[in-house]
């Protein structure tokens, strides 16, 4: 929870486009948020190495713009 708190808040205070590099766990945070996906099930979310992952803000909200053989890739092993 507390780098969920974390990320929102760098999310919230940047402008227009961000570049950042971070390790899983932020990445596990926003996506699992972005997807409704219970806190408990973060740790199943697979994240690739070394592709680029983008968001989108639109309305205050974040969404994830990957192509769907990503996406399935990075929520093998959770329901949703």
């Amino acid at each position: 929870a507390e780098v969920r708190k974390r990320m929102f808040k760098f999310l919230k205070n940047s402008t227009n486009s961000i570049l950042a590099f971070t390790h899983q766990g932020p990445l596990r945070a926003l996506i699992g948020t972005i997807l409704e996906i219970q806190i408990s099930d973060w740790h199943k979310i697979n994240i690739p190495h070394g592709i680029p992952l983008e968001f989108i803000k639109y309305d205050e909200n974040y969404l994830i713009n990957i192509n769907r053989k990503i996406l399935s890739t990075i929520l093998e092993g959770i329901e949703i």
